[in-house]
């Protein structure tokens, strides 16, 4: 395999993890995380050993476990501004 072609294929895998980075994606903290991590090695690999041996790519992980719940539109939620109690009213 010729370096651009292995840097095409990096290419596609940096590309199929953008959702994970989106700042709505629905991702635990430790699942953005690990994108992040792995999405660095995607860019270090052309200057790793071994390169452009496809065999020494970095593995991605199982995304699909680090996907948060979402957020029942139904459920309540919080206030976006705090209620605080009516301070009393001084006597006249």
């Amino acid at each position: 395999m010729t370096e651009q072609e292995a840097r095409a294929i990096r290419n596609e895998a940096l590309a199929a993890t953008d959702y994970l980075m989106m700042p709505d994606y629905p991702i635990t903290p430790a699942g953005r995380m690990l994108a992040g991590i792995y999405r660095q090695k995607l860019r270090d690999w052309p200057q790793s050993e071994g390169f452009p041996d496809v065999a020494t790519l970095p593995a991605p992980e199982n995304w699909d476990v680090y996907k948060a719940p979402a957020l029942d539109p139904e459920a309540p939620q919080p206030p976006l501004v705090p209620e605080y109690p009516e301070p009393p009213k001084p006597e006249v």
